[in-house]
């Protein structure tokens, strides 16, 4: 899970569980929006490869990682 701190700093995330084999990195694609009026509430655009493009936000941050939190990180 990412928190709003590290989705305003992160540039690369993983998502789900990352397995040795397989794991989806996506990049940062911009800046990331912020709210006034709901201060918990961000949204962050990724992109992986040439034609993949999401958002990370808060509903969708619990299936998240930075590539700096990763489980396989090799110290």
């Amino acid at each position: 899970m990412i928190t709003k701190a590290q989705a305003l700093s992160a540039k690369e995330f993983h998502f789900g569980t990352c397995t040795p084999e397989r794991t989806e990195t996506w990049r940062r694609n911009g800046t990331t929006k912020t709210w006034v009026r709901y201060p918990s509430r961000f949204a962050v655009p990724v992109k992986r490869g040439l034609y993949q493009h999401g958002t990370i936000d808060q509903i969708n941050a619990s299936q998240v990682h930075t590539a700096e939190d990763c489980p396989l990180k090799k110290d």
